[in-house]
């Protein structure tokens, strides 16, 4: 069994310290949460994180609201601090109550019901918010991020299938309003989080899965 090989915890200190030993973060502090949680972020950051060598500063789950998380979900910060192949970040997951598994679900649901995001696990949020970690870490060139280069990509990817960027535009909307909810369509970089959580879960819709070569050539 290898160091990246994931392990399963059976105590918060021992979720914390594999966490630390193969390389997810300088910090872990899960002591707020349930180790049925520490082990699911630990699982889903280090299958979407490692391969792209990816490392954060911190990972600390909240239970409660905070002054920079008054919508009590996900926070992500990024920096900009870039050591070669090494990308510090820090990752605060929160909910209003992550004390375990059936009160993050519970928080889910409440999103889910909102219309802002469809069929969301805890898998799939923190997929999400890896994604926005990706996108600020991996630049294609220097001088854009990941969802600049995912807006060129699917313009064009429109003209080649229907000849008409508003045409092709408007059938991905439907689509990805359909599977995704909402919230996807705030900002590009929201898109491109999104994107990459049905990308990874295999949920994209039929018509649009010409995004996963997309990815498959950015990533």
């Amino acid at each position: 069994m290898g160091v990246d090989t994931f392990v399963k915890a059976k105590t918060i200190k021992d979720a914390e310290k594999w966490a630390l030993e193969n390389g997810l973060a300088d910090k872990v502090n899960y002591k707020k949460t349930s180790v049925e949680v520490a082990n699911e972020i630990n699982r889903v950051l280090s299958e979407n994180l490692k391969q792209h060598n990816i490392k954060l500063d911190n990972i600390i789950p909240l239970n409660s609201r905070t002054k920079e998380n008054k919508t009590n979900f996900f926070i992500v910060k990024t920096t900009k601090n870039i050591e070669a192949t090494k990308i510090r970040q820090d990752f605060n997951y929160s909910t209003k109550n992550a004390k375990d598994m059936e009160a993050v679900n519970e928080t889910l649901k409440k999103l889910d019901s909102s219309g802002l995001m469809k069929n969301v696990t805890l898998e799939d949020a923190l997929t999400h918010e890896s994604g926005h970690v990706i996108d600020g870490a991996i630049n294609v060139r220097k001088w854009d991020t990941l969802s600049d280069d995912m807006q060129v990509a699917l313009e064009k990817k429109w003209m080649d299938l229907d000849g008409d960027i508003e045409l092709g535009g408007s059938r991905y909307k439907r689509s990805m309003n359909e599977k995704a909810g909402e919230y996807w369509d705030v900002q590009k970089t929201e898109e491109f989080a999104e994107l990459y959580r049905l990308f990874k879960a295999g949920k994209l819709p039929k018509d649009i899965e010409y995004v996963a070569d997309i990815f498959g050539e950015l990533l």
